[in-house]
């Protein structure tokens, strides 16, 4: 009984020292032995770093954010450079950094005004950052009076025409165009993190401007284990489309009430390919969207 003790069941499948469900080391999920062999993402892949940080050289943010897991952030001292950590979740880190890469060369190549992220590491572990948008605040919908009623309108349409005019309303902009830009890469790279915190505008004392989009890391089912060994089609099922819940629905009532952009191609590096099921999806939203995809070195 006290040999069996000893050991610990092993949730990690793909943890090195998982050994037929048993941890090999009999390390615990909080110790340090297996948070270091845990610092793996579930797809190993080799990146190309643009630039390496030290936290000593940044300030950490407390954003207020509903994801489902720990994401730190950061801000260089400088105040150049937004840095986001690889997302942690389900005891492992993921490569959501390559997601949040993909989406923005998507986003340019469709003329969407949206940070550009670049692959780089602090103090170790691996992040994607931008360039940072200077001294004007950020100020996301979900810290708008009345933003929560959102969820009071189950029709898709409805809580499309609730957000555009509480927006109107506090800022004096129609926001219209940048909600439909959104909601498109949202579409496109399967991003299932826009809750209401996440997409909003600029203040800079004297007036609102459009916020640059961001925030696309939780796409390409590159954050959650219960999609491993799914089809498409079951995963699409599974999918969370936030913040207005059908991305079809929602992009079909844009395209009758702004101009939604549209390339026929989409190039996209192939070495940043997160997972397997990456790039079947992105053939099946582009598709869908009357575009396709072409892999590149």
């Amino acid at each position: 009984m006290d040999m069996f003790a000893r050991f610990h069941l092993c949730e990690i499948k793909d943890c090195k020292m998982n050994e037929n469900e048993i941890c090999s080391v009999d390390a615990d999920f909080d110790d340090i032995i297996c948070r270091q062999n845990r610092d793996i993402p579930v797809n190993q892949i080799k990146k190309e770093y643009s630039m390496l940080f030290d936290k000593q050289d940044c300030i950490e943010l407390d954003i207020h954010s509903v994801s489902k897991g720990a994401q730190k952030k950061w801000l260089s001292k400088d105040r150049l450079f937004l840095i986001k950590e690889r997302f942690y979740y389900q005891l492992r880190f993921w490569n959501d950094d390559l997601v949040e890469v993909i989406s923005s060369i998507i986003g340019r190549q469709l003329g969407i005004n949206c940070l550009e992220q670049f692959l780089g590491r602090i103090s170790g572990r691996d992040c994607s950052y931008s360039a940072y948008w200077g001294e004007k605040r950020f100020i996301p919908f979900g810290k708008l009076k009345g933003a929560n009623e959102i969820y009071e309108y189950s029709d898709v349409i409805d809580r499309i025409k609730f957000t555009i005019d509480l927006l109107n309303s506090n800022t004096h902009l129609d926001l219209t165009d940048y909600l439909g830009k959104m909601t498109l890469l949202d579409f496109i790279v399967g991003n299932e993190d826009r809750h209401l915190f996440n997409f909003g505008v600029l203040y800079d004392g004297s007036g609102y401007e459009v916020a640059p989009l961001f925030d696309f890391g939780l796409g390409l089912f590159e954050h959650d284990v219960y999609y491993k060994g799914l089809s498409i089609e079951q995963c699409i099922q599974k999918m969370s489309k936030k913040p207005f819940h059908d991305w079809n629905q929602a992009l079909n009532y844009f395209a009758e009430i702004t101009e939604l952009p549209k390339k026929t191609t989409i190039q996209i590096p192939e070495k940043l390919l997160p997972n397997s099921l990456a790039e079947p999806y992105l053939r099946y939203s582009l598709k869908t969207l009357g575009m396709e995809v072409a892999l590149c070195d």
